[in-house]
């Protein structure tokens, strides 16, 4: 891979502040599980507008909104 085009990823990267909220979500009642609480962090995916366990999903959603308006230049 071009080293300017892993510069351009890792500065997309790290210009990325994730949105994130915390949810709540009660684990059924099956197996060891009591029907405990257990708090999961969630992040908000840009590319495909909706929020996701994944950082790195996440992550990947932001960079790909930052390069979709590029890569609809090089395919008109």
């Amino acid at each position: 891979m071009k080293p300017e085009f892993l510069d351009l990823i890792k500065e997309l990267t790290a210009s990325g502040v994730l949105k994130s909220k915390v949810e709540n979500f009660r684990a059924p009642n099956h197996g060891n599980s009591c029907g405990e609480v257990e708090e999961v962090i969630l992040y908000w995916d840009e590319s495909k507008l909706e929020w996701t366990s994944s950082k790195q999903f996440a992550m990947e959603g932001h960079v790909m909104s930052k390069l979709r308006p590029y890569i609809r230049e090089t395919v008109k």
